[in-house]
């Protein structure tokens, strides 16, 4: 039910949800029997992707080629190659080749796991902190 392409990067809590139970449920209340309610579907993502911590993707959604999604994004329609989606539900943002042109000038600083930053650093880098695998913490001064 779920194809994972080549080189996708998936962090830490994302939902890949194949199936809405709320439909079949609320439907069999009403008294409707017909298999037809249950709304199931396959989940697509292809090559060069990465999708944001805790991000859900529904069913029936393709996420294209050389794309980004943001953390906690709720994917409900197809994101096309090449594109930069966020938000709830998640909308374009802008392109990848975009999102890459406007932060390559930028000081990247990893933060994998928790870790003590200065202030100094981290009044200087605040827009520049990239947290990667399961950051809970980042332990501050």
């Amino acid at each position: 039910m779920v194809s994972i392409g080549k080189d996708v990067y998936i962090a830490s809590e994302v939902i890949f949800m194949t199936h809405d139970g709320s439909y079949s449920w609320l439907s069999r209340k009403m008294g409707y029997t017909d298999k037809r309610t249950d709304k199931i579907g396959k989940i697509v993502v292809r090559d060069n992707c990465f999708i944001g911590s805790k991000a859900i993707i529904m069913h029936d959604v393709t996420i294209g080629n050389n794309c980004i999604i943001g953390m906690g994004a709720i994917v409900t329609r197809d994101v096309q190659d090449g594109t930069v989606a966020a938000g709830v539900p998640a909308k374009e943002i802008c392109s990848t080749e975009d999102f890459i042109k406007k932060n390559s000038n930028k000081q990247i600083i990893l933060v994998d796991g928790p870790q003590r930053i200065s202030d100094s650093i981290m009044k200087k880098n605040i827009n520049n902190i990239l947290c990667t695998r399961n950051v809970n913490t980042i332990i501050w001064g």
